[in-house]
């Protein structure tokens, strides 16, 4: 018995150790150069085919030995939401993730190799079979483009017709939806990423079910749920083996679990590189985009398995980005209360920021897909405010103030800052100028034709975000409530303020993750065919999903195969019967109506 435990002890403390020196390893690699593929995916392994145990136990020990390998160095933040003397909320929400990573060693990445920024196409210098099946994968995805869909034009100009039709069709086939759903079961589960996920997105390709996952330690994980792993190859080859068979039947059991992949972006690979977001090229979807705490934005091409840090800063952390309808623009919002303007086309080192809030976190922001100018801010001073990009833009560029080490060719991006005091003064003033009617009128929130509407949550604002359509808003606080917003086109045309900023749609949800778990963000389908519905975590292990007038159309959940807090949450961009989670073990669930 003394043997055993001995033995055990050997083997944790063997794998520490290894843990260790992978992330020596990788905190030692440059951080802003160009990367290849196989310089970042992680060595072949097996997903997970049992039942999601992880729960909400367990995870001091996990604790005490990850304090030993990781660095920390994120914000100091308490829960559940903390509020000041006048009662705003405090709460930090995504930065209070103090909980430490699984003890399991991170999967052994490949050595770095010289870099090569001109490269044009995936290298066949991929180390491994696990390389070369993911760069055929991602190949696939670019025969095809997958542009994000909206209803109006860039122009902004409505289609009466398109709009009749889009109402009439989805009132028909709410009935349907709903339907659907309710035959949704857990298709397959799969240890994705090695530690808690942060964000997550579905690929647009209509005929995949490709999920891309960020972790806590700046890993990306891609999870194909379809695709054969090589404990399927194994069980495929016992099948032609007769004197196997009940061997085979075994393994047949385990199918279903799919291919994952790991690529370690963003570094180092601790707390301080948690992927805060992930998105695709609007246009073609041929490239992902991650955000991260490590201060950067990368960009990682399908087609060449090169992956580009587009943005970074020195210390201000990036909650969330979203881009223009052309795929040419980013809007950054930051842990610092500001948000950025990059414009790809141009150089980084012109990018603008706004400081929109005095000293505390925009946790999300939101570009409407439709009209190009219409940008959601979600605070942790319990706001969400709705601005105007162009009139943002139309204010005066503040002379440039940098540091001492400041490098106009060097990685690091020191932007135009406008100061919150200079933001203010042009709203009391109602300097903003309206494209055709001149200034615009000044309201209870200042200067409408800059800041088009204000609400007040009762604490933090988690996230929101605009529906496909561009006429719905979603948000998620620490008050316990999400919020629909139910806006007619009208009320955002260019020359009109806002006669309203109420929500239509108020729904009790409990939000206290607390510190361990990733914060719920409620987000939409991205379909834009079928009737507007969400998806949104639930602190009883379950996946919910809400219409957009907050029918409850569906509450997933198996008790026996799920047992923690499915967190993070996205349904498929065509299928209304299918949908990804992830938890905060790495562990992530495919939701589908249909049989594997």
């Amino acid at each position: 018995m003394r043997q055993k435990e001995e033995e055990k002890r050997a083997l944790e403390e063997e794998k520490k150790m290894k843990a260790d020196a992978e992330r020596a390893r990788l905190a030692s690699m440059p951080r802003h150069r160009t990367l290849q593929l196989w310089e970042v995916v992680a060595e072949e392994s097996e997903p997970e085919s049992q039942a999601d145990s992880e729960g909400e136990t367990g995870r001091s020990q996990r604790r005490d030995i990850s304090e030993a390998i990781t660095d920390g160095g994120e914000p100091d933040i308490e829960a559940p939401p903390l509020t000041d003397d006048e009662g705003i909320s405090v709460k930090m929400e995504g930065d209070e993730d103090e909980e430490m990573s699984n003890a399991s060693p991170r999967k052994a990445f490949s050595s770095p190799v010289s870099q090569n920024k001109d490269n044009g196409v995936l290298s066949n210098q991929g180390k491994g079979p696990n390389e070369r099946k993911l760069r055929n994968s991602l190949e696939n995805v670019t025969r095809s483009v997958y542009p994000r869909h909206g209803i109006r034009d860039i122009s902004g100009k409505v289609d009466p017709e398109a709009e009749d039709k889009e109402s009439n069709d989805k009132k028909s086939g709410k009935q349907k939806l709903k339907e659907d759903m309710k035959r949704m079961r857990v298709a397959a589960i799969a240890k994705v990423t090695d530690d808690r996920i942060y964000s997550m997105a579905y690929h647009p390709d209509k005929t995949k079910d490709l999920m891309f996952f960020g972790d806590k330690h700046g890993q990306l994980g891609i999870w194909d749920p379809h695709a054969l792993s090589p404990k399927d190859l194994e069980a495929d080859e016992e099948e032609d083996d007769v004197k196997s068979r009940s061997k085979s039947k075994r393994k047949k059991k385990d199918r279903g679990q799919g291919q994952t992949w790991q690529l370690q972006l963003h570094w180092p690979a601790t707390s301080k590189s948690s992927v805060s977001g992930v998105k695709f090229d609007p246009v073609s979807g041929h490239s992902v985009y991650t955000s991260s705490y490590d201060c950067s934005i990368r960009q990682t091409h399908f087609n060449t398995g090169q992956s580009d840090e587009i943005y970074a800063l020195d210390d201000i952390l990036i909650s969330s980005f979203d881009f223009s309808q052309t795929g040419h623009e980013l809007w950054i919002s930051d842990t610092k209360g500001g948000i950025t303007f990059l414009d790809l086309r141009a150089d980084k080192h012109d990018a603008r920021r706004w400081q929109l809030s005095e000293n505390l976190k925009i946790g999300s922001i939101s570009l409407n897909p439709t009209d190009g100018w219409s940008l959601l801010a979600s605070c942790n001073d319990r706001s969400l405010k709705l601005w105007d990009t162009r009139q943002l833009l139309s204010m005066p560029i503040p002379t440039r103030s940098v540091s001492s080490s400041y490098d106009a060719s060097g990685p690091i991006v020191e932007p135009y800052e406008t100061e919150y005091d200079a933001v203010s003064d042009w709203l009391k003033g109602g300097k903003g100028k309206s494209p055709t009617k001149g200034k615009g009128r000044a309201g209870a929130n200042g200067s409408d034709a800059t800041l088009r509407g204000t609400w007040i949550h009762g604490y933090s604002v988690s996230s929101a975000y605009w529906d496909p359509s561009g006429t719905r808003i979603l948000s998620t606080s620490y008050d316990d409530k999400l919020r629909v917003w139910d806006l007619p086109r009208k009320y955002l045309l260019p020359d009109e303020p806002l006669k309203s900023f109420r929500p239509a749609v108020v729904l009790d949800h409990d939000c206290q993750t607390g510190r361990w778990l990733t914060v719920f963000k409620a987000q939409w389908s991205q379909n834009p065919e079928a009737y507007p519905y969400f998806s949104v975590g639930d602190m009883k292990h379950s996946l919910k999903l809400f219409a957009a007038d907050g029918e409850l159309l569906a509450d997933l959940r198996d008790k026996e195969k799920i047992t923690a807090v499915q967190a993070v949450t996205a349904t498929h961009p065509a299928w209304t019967n299918r949908a990804g989670t992830g938890n905060a073990s790495g562990k992530c669930i495919f939701w589908s109506g249909e049989r594997m």
